[in-house]
C-alpha cells in the first residue's frame, strides 16, 4: 500500500525507470507471464534488479499495488517505488526521504481516514506484504557441486512435497519450470487499514481476507 497515490498505471521499473503504460483495467494478471518479462529483462540488462508493479486500486490519497521481482535484493521494491516513482509504502520511515531519516509525512485526506495525527504517524507499521512466494528447485541431479550442504538439505526438504504442490500451469521457461507456491493472508493491520482508507482487493485476490 503506497502513500501518496499513483497518477497513472505503470508495469515496469528498473534502476533505470524504465517505464511502460498497461490497460486501466483491473483484471487478474498472469503472474506467469509477469515471471516471464522480468526473467527476459533480468537477462537483457544483465540481472539488473527489475520490480513489475501493477495498481490495483487507489482512494484518499492512497494507492494498493501488486508488485512482483526475480530478485533478491534487500528493500528492492521499497526503494524503488519510494525513489523510482516517489510514492513510498504506507509505514515505511526508512525510505520515505531521500536525504534524511526522519518518520513519513502523510497528505491531510489520509490522516483523516486513518483517524491519526501526523505526530502520531511514526508509529503505523510498514504495510509491505509478501503474499505469495514462487520457489523453484532444481532436480537433484542438478545441484551445483559448490552448493553448501545446508542448501542442499534445504532443497531437499522442499523436494519431499508432493508434487501436486507444485503449478503445473507454469511457462515452459526453464527458469521457472513449476515452481512450488506459498502464499500468507494479509496481516491484521493491513486488513483494516484498507477497509478505513476504502482501498479493495481485486475478486481474484479476495482469499487474503
Amino acid at each position: 500500500m503506497c502513500a501518496p497515490q499513483l497518477n497513472r498505471h505503470l508495469q515496469e521499473l528498473t534502476c533505470k525507470q524504465t517505464q511502460l503504460d498497461i490497460n486501466n483495467e483491473a483484471n487478474e494478471y498472469d503472474v506467469t507471464d509477469a515471471f516471464s518479462v522480468l526473467y527476459d529483462k533480468m537477462q537483457t540488462n544483465h540481472n539488473q534488479p527489475t520490480t513489475w508493479y501493477h495498481l490495483m486500486d487507489r482512494r484518499n490519497d492512497a494507492a494498493l499495488m501488486l508488485c512482483s521481482t526475480l530478485t533478491g535484493i534487500k528493500h528492492q521494491i521499497r526503494a524503488h517505488l519510494a525513489f523510482g516513482l516517489q510514492t513510498p509504502i504506507l509505514g515505511d520511515h526508512k525510505y520515505s526521504h531521500a536525504e534524511y531519516l526522519a518518520p513519513q509525512r502523510l497528505p491531510k485526506s489520509l490522516l483523516e481516514v486513518l483517524n491519526i495525527r501526523q505526530s502520531k504517524v511514526r508509529y503505523i507499521s510498514l504495510h509491505l506484504h509478501a503474499l505469495s512466494l514462487h520457489l523453484h528447485v532444481p532436480p537433484s541431479s542438478s545441484s551445483s557441486p559448490s552448493s553448501s550442504s545446508s542448501n542442499e538439505g534445504f532443497f531437499d526438504f522442499v523436494r519431499s512435497f508432493d508434487n501436486s504442490h507444485s503449478n503445473n500451469n507454469i511457462t515452459n521457461n526453464k527458469f521457472i519450470k513449476n515452481p512450488f507456491k506459498f502464499t500468507a493472508p494479509l496481516p491484521n493491520h493491513f486488513r483494516g487499514n484498507l477497509k478505513r482508507i476504502g482501498l479493495k482487493l481485486p475478486h481474484y485476490l479476495k482469499y487474503l481476507h
